[in-house]
């Protein structure tokens, strides 16, 4: 009962935000001195509407990356003189709603209130009207972008490339597990794929999932359903229709309230039983899905190029686990590993500060600054995933995955870290 009533709380928290948004605009997270430097950061919010799932531990997360900055003295630079110097974060955000609309006219906003570098976890700036951040604020967002969206120098630092990379990471993997269940067999690894309703998995997944299959060899793509963003209630069509086909791995790009759909009607036509195995996208089936769902993702794998809140070998997860305590009264088993995932996005973005104070001073900041500053991280240690370099040739945080499978209810890693397969300089001449 009393996890049921935090869970509930949770939730009316990101209500009662919402609504306070409503009435304030961009809202500060920042408790810094008149007379103390302060650098405007920037967060596109999902605390409301069915990705909020997602977006609430992934963005408490990230405020409280900032609140424990500041606690702990500021974010630490060398100044012109070499000494040390610090600066406090003062974190503006805006509840999107994962709505497009919303996320340009906050960008507008944040722009215009002095932000330096935004964070986001939509996609928004690459799936519509991308002017509103490029040349005007740095994006770090945990999505991919859409190839011909970004200009060079680049101004968003994405997980990886493409979704087409995300697509090869998963069916790579996949092919090489079923080879090895079925070493009798001659014939390639059939795969299909579901994805959610977007112009990016339009067009860098359903549209080009043959060639990243012949690009990588032993792999034969045997179609694709598309399912909403928001308010799949049933898909149980989807899902006989990808079966007569009989592939032998459906990889599923869901998220939020669909994914649960998905995964509930994926377990009730007994399809794995069936011989076709299910693996989710990076960052999707997670702790809220898995308390939903419970034995229906029983088996199922997912990407991911995180750690989970379970693996508490990691003295780093041990650290993100009290902070939750301390700024959230959470127990480390109601911990998400979104709000793990935040750690990672927040030194990403700290680093890109850091260099950029030490490049042009204080008083010079500017967000073209903090951008020169992410193209110039190199062998970043988060302490959570190997270690980041990033170029203006290479805007992307990971070069590594690793493969999960829900065991007993908990995401287990079934893989150590594997390089990711890039496909996309062989498959978007604009990347060439």
């Amino acid at each position: 009962m009393q996890k049921r009533l935090k869970k509930i709380g949770l939730a009316l928290v990101a209500v009662g935000l919402s609504i306070a948004l409503l009435l304030t605009g961009a809202i500060p997270v920042c408790e810094a001195r008149p007379d103390e430097k302060v650098v405007k950061i920037a967060a596109q919010a999902v605390l409301s509407g069915a990705m909020a799932d997602t977006g609430v531990p992934a963005y408490t997360g990230l405020f409280d990356c900032v609140k424990y900055t500041n606690d702990t003295g500021g974010l630490k630079f060398l100044n012109e003189k070499g000494d040390i110097d610090s600066v406090k974060l003062d974190c503006l955000w805006e509840d999107t709603r994962y709505e497009i609309p919303r996320s340009i006219q906050a960008a507008k906003r944040f722009r215009q209130a002095g932000a330096v570098v935004e964070f986001n976890i939509s996609g928004s700036p690459y799936v519509c009207t991308p002017d509103v951040w490029i040349n005007h604020v740095p994006v770090v967002d945990v999505s991919t972008v859409s190839p011909g969206t970004d200009i060079k120098p680049p101004w968003f630092f994405t997980s990886a490339p493409t979704w087409a990379d995300l697509t090869a990471l998963s069916v790579l993997w996949a092919r090489d597990y079923w080879k090895d269940k079925h070493p009798q067999e001659e014939r390639p690894m059939r795969f299909s794929v579901i994805v959610y309703d977007r112009p990016q998995l339009h067009s860098e997944v359903l549209d080009i999932c043959s060639d990243v299959a012949s690009l990588l060899g032993g792999l034969e793509y045997i179609g694709g359903e598309v399912v909403p963003v928001f308010g799949l209630i049933d898909s149980t069509t989807e899902w006989l229709r990808l079966a007569s086909k009989k592939p032998d791995f459906v990889w599923v790009v869901s998220y939020g309230g669909c994914l649960v759909t998905l995964i509930k009607d994926y377990d009730r036509l007994d399809l794995r039983e069936k011989g076709i195995e299910y693996i989710g996208s990076v960052y999707s089936i997670d702790e809220v899905i898995l308390g939903i769902v419970r034995k229906s993702a029983e088996g199922c794998f997912v990407s991911r190029i995180m750690p989970t809140t379970w693996e508490t070998d990691n003295p780093r997860i041990r650290f993100m686990h009290e902070m939750a305590k301390k700024y959230r009264g959470q127990d480390p088993e109601d911990v998400s590993s979104h709000y793990v995932t935040s750690w990672v996005y927040f030194s990403v973005i700290a680093e890109g500060i850091r260099l950029a104070l030490e490049e042009v001073g204080y008083e010079n900041l500017t967000p073209r600054a903090v951008r020169d500053g992410l193209a110039s991280i190199t062998d970043l240690d988060t302490g959570l995933v190997p270690p980041i370099t990033m170029s203006d040739e290479w805007p992307h945080i990971f070069s590594c995955a690793r493969t999960y499978q829900v065991q007993q209810g908990k995401q287990m890693p079934v893989t150590d870290w594997y390089e990711i397969k890039f496909v996309t300089p062989e498959l978007f001449q604009y990347f060439r």
